[in-house]
């Protein structure tokens, strides 16, 4: 067996420095304007994605207005909407038991934007209820790794619909990534 032309594994620490060399990027005002305002999820498809994949509507909006993780919005449930003070709030828990949390420091409570409810998403989350919903985005499914935002990370990552929004030299750039985690670094910067 001549082994001379196989390629050595990469170590983990060669791994971890290819993803070092990848950068996550923010997203810029001119992609977030065409993500909410061109793109086919908002603009010809909005009214359908309304009524079945609100999910497609809502989690990128908390995730811009939030900075919450993709998979602290996608395993919300019902009674994690509530009144903090007076104040509209989600709440970053594991009270149910296929929630996660990255780390203890996750857990917290955040403001829901007034945008947010300016948008009807207060009024979706009562419908939720009296349709007796348990989870505010029900479409979505549970993968035991990760979670419920793997099922959204799929259509949020699809390239053609990353292609009507985000410039093409961040995409065509290997060492450039955008994908949902950039609404954090958006919301931070």
């Amino acid at each position: 067996l001549n082994v001379k032309h196989i390629l050595p594994s990469k170590s983990e620490k060669d791994r971890a420095l290819d993803k070092e060399e990848q950068i996550r990027h923010a997203f810029d005002n001119e992609e977030l304007n065409a993500l909410f305002n061109k793109s086919s999820w908002y603009s010809k498809n909005l009214k359908k994605y309304m009524q079945s994949e609100q999910d497609r509507i809502y989690i990128p909006l908390i995730g811009l207005l939030s900075g919450m993780r993709l998979n602290e919005i996608a395993q919300l449930y019902i009674d994690d909407i509530h009144l903090e003070y007076g104040v509209p709030c989600f709440r970053v828990d594991t009270t149910h038991e296929d929630q996660k949390l990255k780390n203890r420091k996750s857990r917290r409570l955040v403001p829901i934007h007034s945008k947010l409810i300016e948008l009807g998403f207060l009024e979706y989350v009562k419908k939720l209820k009296t349709n007796n919903e348990k989870r505010v985005f029900p479409q979505l499914y549970y993968t035991n790794n990760k979670g419920y935002g793997q099922a959204f990370s799929k259509k949020f990552n699809n390239p053609n619909f990353k292609k009507e929004w985000i410039k093409e030299e961040k995409l065509n750039n290997s060492k450039i990534k955008v994908d949902f985690h950039s609404f954090r670094n958006t919301f931070a910067s």
